[in-house]
C-alpha cells in the first residue's frame, strides 16, 4: 500500500495507446484507448480516476478530472475546462454515449 502511494504521488497521468491493422485502408492505427489519472487524497489513500476510455466497438466514457489534477495542472498555466462527461467520479453513467472521439483543447 505504502508502495503504490510513492508510485501514486509521482505519476500523474497513464495513456494507452492502442494499435491495429484498419480492416478497410489496410493501414496501421494507433488511438488512444484509456487516460487514466493517478493521485493520494487528503486521507493519504491512493487512487485513480480513469478520465478517457474507449472500447475497440468505439463507445467512449468520459469522467471529469480530479481537483487534484486540475490544481497541478493549473500550477503549470493550463486552464482545464469542465468536459461533458458520460460518468461521473463514481462511474454513475450520465445519458450519453458518443462514437466519435471529441479532442480536448488545453
Amino acid at each position: 500500500e505504502q508502495f503504490l502511494k510513492s508510485i501514486y504521488r509521482y505519476i500523474q497521468l497513464g495513456v494507452y495507446i492502442r494499435g491495429y491493422q484498419n480492416k478497410e485502408t489496410k493501414n496501421f492505427v494507433r488511438e488512444i484507448a484509456e487516460v487514466t489519472e493517478f493521485y493520494v487524497t487528503e486521507d493519504n489513500e491512493a487512487r485513480y480516476n480513469t478520465i478517457y476510455k474507449k472500447t475497440t466497438t468505439g463507445e467512449i466514457t468520459k469522467r471529469n478530472p480530479s481537483k487534484n489534477l486540475i490544481a497541478y495542472l493549473e500550477g503549470q498555466g493550463v486552464d482545464v475546462p469542465k468536459i461533458d462527461a458520460t460518468e461521473d467520479s463514481d462511474g454513475i453513467p450520465a445519458p450519453k454515449t458518443e462514437k466519435e472521439v471529441e479532442v480536448l483543447t488545453l
